[in-house]
């Protein structure tokens, strides 16, 4: 099994861990290092295909407090989400700039949604095959943050360090 197909099996058992409890509540475990290795040699320049690729920045936002219920009411995250997330990130990049934001979008309310996030950035050099394990990572956090697909990655344009 190649490390892409990995990763979305892993995406799969979750999804099937959530549907399976009922409660909509999942069971979310940490990507298995195995499965997200590719990165981490992207930053060491040893993958082939990760070495050559340009540099670009990863910007991820996560949020600080769940979605609003039905009566409009938004708790905070817990904690240890937000931590099993930064330990992944550590793990798979050398460093990360990261800081809260505020954030507003439109919605059914008239004044819009707005709440604070966690914004981290990370300035890597990413190819067509990591680019595909990003998008299952993407995949578990929607998962693991509960956000039926609300979650905020996207890669620059190829950058220049000065």
């Amino acid at each position: 099994m190649n490390m892409a197909s990995k990763g979305t099996v892993l995406a799969s058992r979750v999804r099937h861990e959530k549907l399976a409890s009922g409660n909509g509540n999942a069971k979310i475990q940490a990507i298995p290092p195995l499965a997200m290795a590719p990165l981490r040699k992207v930053r060491n320049g040893i993958y082939r295909l990760g070495a050559r690729a340009p540099l670009r920045t990863l910007f991820l936002q996560l949020p600080l407090y769940r979605n609003p219920d039905t009566r409009g009411n938004r708790k905070p995250m817990e904690s240890r989400l937000l931590e099993q997330t930064l330990a992944e990130i550590k793990n798979l990049f050398p460093g990360v700039t990261a800081y809260r934001v505020w954030g507003w979008c439109r919605s059914e309310r008239p004044d819009g949604d707005s709440d604070l996030h966690m914004r981290f950035e990370v300035d890597v050099r990413i190819g067509r095959y990591q680019k595909q394990l990003l998008r299952n990572w993407k995949h578990v956090l929607n998962l693991r943050f509960d956000q039926g697909g609300g979650i905020f990655m996207r890669l620059s344009a190829p950058i220049q360090l000065l």
